[in-house]
């Protein structure tokens, strides 16, 4: 979990709690936590979320973690490869 999750940020979340970002809403209108805070001023910070600071949310770690049990441990520690893109298709390439 280390490096792989940024700090959410926003005057909205307290400053004595450490949410990580969600960047499955980046493509919305809105920002999210990883324990499921929305709103629309909430934003990805340019530092890391440290799961194992005593300021980190328990609910956002909890989701991190089973997250991070869903990859194959052989795709786990920057060993993740990403397939090729179909023929013919608009994906952009990773």
């Amino acid at each position: 979990m280390h490096e792989r999750w940024e700090r959410a940020d926003s005057p909205e979340l307290p400053e004595h709690v450490a949410h990580a970002y969600d960047t499955a809403y980046a493509s919305t209108d809105s920002g999210a936590t990883l324990c499921g805070l929305v709103h629309g001023g909430l934003s990805v910070s340019p530092y890391f979320w440290m799961p194992d600071r005593d300021n980190a949310c328990a609910a956002c770690k909890e989701t991190a973690v089973v997250i991070d049990r869903r990859w194959p441990p052989e795709m786990r520690d920057g060993n993740r490869v990403s397939p090729p893109p179909p023929p013919g298709s608009s994906w952009p390439p990773f």
